[in-house]
């Protein structure tokens, strides 16, 4: 891990945010910390840009709305849960499950799902 205020960790985030905090020294206190999460991952894509549009009309939608249909497929496959889709959208678990409603995306539901539930119920009784 890099250090907060390192000259390397300086170089870094100028490396990754490129432009993004003009005229903020590395000596200045005002400087944002830029700390780094290592178990993260950037994947690029090159997508036309006929295609970037029908995701959204700025560069700021379209990665959210991406990023929405990503999750959603996911979470339509099985492959991720409601907290997890909504952690990588921004949003919390209840948020995610309101815009799958809000969709109308169904509930995955499995045989081995419904036996668990019923046999949850009857151990109830």
């Amino acid at each position: 891990m890099v250090a907060p205020g390192s000259s390397s960790q300086d170089e870094k985030c100028q490396e990754l945010h490129p432009g993004r905090f003009p005229g903020i020294s590395r000596a200045s206190a005002s400087r944002p910390a830029c700390y780094f999460v290592f178990n993260m991952s950037t994947v690029m894509i090159e997508i036309p840009e006929s295609f970037v549009r029908s995701f959204g009309a700025t560069d700021e939608e379209a990665v959210r709305n991406a990023k929405l249909t990503l999750a959603i497929e996911m979470y339509r496959q099985g492959r991720w849960s409601t907290g997890g889709a909504g952690k990588f959208c921004g949003l919390t678990r209840i948020a995610f499950m309101d815009l799958l409603r809000d969709r109308k995306v169904e509930m995955p539901y499995t045989e081995e799902m419904l036996e668990q539930d019923l046999a949850y119920a009857r151990s109830r009784r």
